[in-house]
């Protein structure tokens, strides 16, 4: 059976790992590396720069449909039961995001290609320029409309539990 992630009001994940605290926060490193993302642990002295207060922090790259971004985000341990059991609370602590501006180039193009389809019908003279209309429709679909993605922190909660369960193994 598997466990969705649960939404707490301030949009913090959890992920409740049979792991003790020491495995569990090298895990959550591991993962982290393998998304191409970085792992920092946060001394209990430590005093963070945005006054935030957490067991460690993480930067995930991450994709949402056609932006790009990377979240910084904090993690707070908690042991569960005798110790052999950890809880990871993931909360957003800042996100950023861009959009690729060939990407809007050519998802532009290829409406120019759609509306020129329909067109087509309308004013028979553009008959000439169906090639034209179908190979713009095409570039949009294959450079921008096949790749899109999403990667976010659900997606990663949910690696955390599954690979956790499946002996740690994050590739």
């Amino acid at each position: 059976m598997t466990e969705t992630p649960q939404l707490s009001e301030s949009a913090a994940l959890s992920a409740d790992l049979d792991l003790a605290e020491a495995e569990a926060f090298e895990h959550l490193a591991d993962l982290a590396r393998a998304w191409g993302g970085d792992y920092r642990r946060v001394d209990p002295d430590e005093t963070l720069e945005d006054g935030g207060d957490a067991d460690a922090r993480i930067v995930l790259p991450v994709q949402a449909g056609m932006r790009h971004g990377a979240l910084l985000v904090d993690v707070h341990a908690r042991r569960l039961g005798d110790g052999r059991r950890t809880r990871l609370e993931l909360d957003v602590a800042r996100s950023d995001y861009h959009l690729p501006k060939a990407s809007l180039f050519v998802l532009t193009a290829g409406l120019a290609g759609a509306v020129l389809m329909v067109a087509l019908p309308l004013v028979p003279h553009l008959v000439g320029l169906l090639p034209l209309a179908l190979a713009l429709l095409l570039l949009a679909w294959f450079l921008v409309l096949a790749r899109v993605k999403y990667r976010g922190i659900r997606e990663f909660a949910d690696e955390l539990r599954s690979s956790s369960r499946s002996g740690g193994e994050t590739a």
